[in-house]
């Protein structure tokens, strides 16, 4: 597996007012968000990455220079969707089984040539069991017995990472969520299969993600 998707669409709505930049291009550490991801799939092997992303967002990318041969770049002129914004990429896609991942979503632990091992479904989502976000009371007859302080949840979510084979391309809309509008239409076929990962991941999608993912790499 040596070639990856890249859905960079995002126009960090939940961060402003504080910040008014599309969301690949939020500095962590003084490196946007995107060449973060990028140079990880780099760490993991792969040498063709396709890249979804916004139109202004590009031209924006004043880093884009450091890619080429890299990365080829699928834009978006208008809202497409994850869902349409992958129907476009995949056209620039070569080989049968390609990944694909949320440019929010950081998998620090992850090596994402794990899920060849599979077998091959049309998709593989990477599954994360989430933490809530409160410390929970554990009581009996209105008594409180212990509190534990933001504990796992027993389902499992997906983390915005994915493995697909080109037979997904057909059925995926030019415009809307494939999130919403395949994925459980593929689990309801029995063509979807789930891969359980424990390791750390941060999604950006707050101040609150920004701080925890600094908080993180300040403990490293």
């Amino acid at each position: 597996m040596r070639e990856a998707i890249v859905l960079a669409g995002g126009q960090a709505k939940r961060l402003k007012p504080f910040i008014d930049i599309p969301k690949p291009l939020l500095k962590l550490n003084d490196k946007y968000l995107l060449d973060t991801q990028l140079d990880w799939l780099i760490s993991k092997g792969f040498d063709h990455v396709v890249l979804a992303i916004d139109k202004d967002a590009y031209d924006k990318w004043d880093t884009k220079v450091e890619y080429v041969g890299l990365v080829e770049s699928s834009l978006e002129y208008e809202r497409l969707g994850t869902s349409g914004a992958l129907k476009k990429a995949i056209k620039y896609i070569e080989s049968d089984t390609f990944y694909v991942m949320n440019v929010d979503d950081m998998l620090l632990d992850f090596d994402p040539r794990d899920l060849s091992l599979l077998p091959q479904a049309i998709g593989v989502v990477v599954l994360h069991q989430p933490k809530i976000g409160f410390g929970v009371a554990r009581i009996r007859n209105n008594t409180i017995l212990r509190f534990q302080e933001k504990p796992y949840l027993k389902f499992w979510v997906s983390c915005g990472h994915y493995l697909f084979r080109k037979e997904i391309e057909p059925l995926l809309p030019e415009k809307g969520n494939f999130e919403q509008l395949v994925l459980p239409y593929l689990a309801k076929t029995g063509r979807l299969q789930g891969y359980k990962y424990k390791g750390r991941w941060f999604t950006i999608n707050s101040l609150k993600d920004v701080e925890e993912y600094f908080e993180n790499q300040k403990s490293l």
